[in-house]
């Protein structure tokens, strides 16, 4: 799956600019909510677009990937969901590293790579298998950037 692999790693550098864009509306959002509901919607919102923004970003990385890359295989529904959870893992745990919570995301992934280890050494893992390794990265690093970055204290100054 090499175009994959390629537009994974074009779409970190606007990745880095995206985590970049999620503090600033951070910073934002500390200086202008006057309580910790509407503290939590701002985030929530500001992460909703820099996530969704760099998953379009790798879409349309992947995509031409797949298009320029002569003999690639489709982007099937299953493929482009396994990449774009891969993606959301990767700049959710680029994101939490950000925030200090290194070991956290450290475990997530070791534990995927372990569980995707196992499937290729069997028969190569089916891609239904995989998929739901990624999204059970994703979910959880998802409930702990809700947990962890939706106090206020996590984003001083």
């Amino acid at each position: 799956m090499p175009p994959a692999a390629v537009a994974l790693t074009l779409s970190m550098g606007p990745a880095e600019w995206l985590l970049r864009r999620f503090r600033e509306g951070t910073v934002a959002a500390l200086r202008t909510s006057t309580t910790r509901g509407e503290f939590r919607r701002c985030t929530a919102a500001v992460l909703a677009e820099c996530l969704c923004g760099c998953l379009a970003i790798l879409f349309a990385l992947a995509v031409a990937g797949t298009v320029l890359w002569p003999g690639a295989p489709a982007l099937g529904g299953v493929r482009s969901a396994t990449l774009l959870l891969v993606g959301a893992v990767l700049w959710t745990g680029l994101l939490l590293q950000l925030s200090g919570a290194a070991n956290l995301v450290a475990t997530v992934c070791a534990g995927a790579a372990v569980q995707t280890v196992a499937l290729l050494a069997g028969t190569g893992g089916p891609a239904l298998a995989r998929l739901c390794v990624a999204a059970g990265s994703a979910s959880v690093l998802a409930v702990l950037v809700c947990v962890l970055l939706g106090r206020a204290t996590a984003h001083r100054l």
